[in-house]
């Protein structure tokens, strides 16, 4: 295999890793938000509505990020020791992508926290970043203006 081509394939996992980061950190701030904004989070419906400790319901919810977070981070590194099997990648291109990916999450994160710092700094509402994204992916919100959702050209 040619160095072009293994780094076109380590590239892709990482890659792909990046955009589910991303909406991933965008769900948790658009929770925040919305936890921080005047209507009331699913969190507090989800207590008042069944009569529940508002605090043990957000730990369910943390507990069930928590995991699904360890089982993506399982099923990534699985594919990458397969991509290592398959001669596809070296333990220490497997290595690289693992570290970069945390450097990655950590980079998002603190870009995240200094967007908010810097909205509540200014007196913005920080769920204000959001109204963009609203759709989702291939609804009309993130994809929007790419080809896809309500507003994608017709041939």
């Amino acid at each position: 295999m040619t160095k072009a081509k293994t780094i076109k394939v380590a590239a892709l996992p990482l890659l792909a890793l990046a955009v589910l980061f991303g909406a991933g950190v965008y769900g948790v701030t658009k929770i925040s938000a919305d936890e921080a904004g005047g209507s009331p989070s699913i969190i507090q419906k989800l207590a008042e509505t069944f009569n529940l400790d508002e605090t043990e319901v957000q730990g369910v919810f943390e507990a069930q990020r928590e995991e699904r977070m360890q089982e993506k981070q399982a099923h990534f590194e699985e594919h990458l020791d397969q991509l290592v099997a398959d001669g596809e990648l070296t333990e220490e291109q497997k290595q690289a992508i693992i570290d970069k990916k945390a450097e990655m999450e950590e980079t998002m994160t603190a870009m995240r926290e200094n967007m908010q710092t810097w909205a509540e700094e200014n007196g913005i509402d920080f769920p204000i970043f959001g109204h963009g994204m609203r759709g989702g992916f291939g609804k009309g919100g993130f994809m929007r203006g790419m080809g896809h959702g309500p507003e994608a050209p017709t041939e």
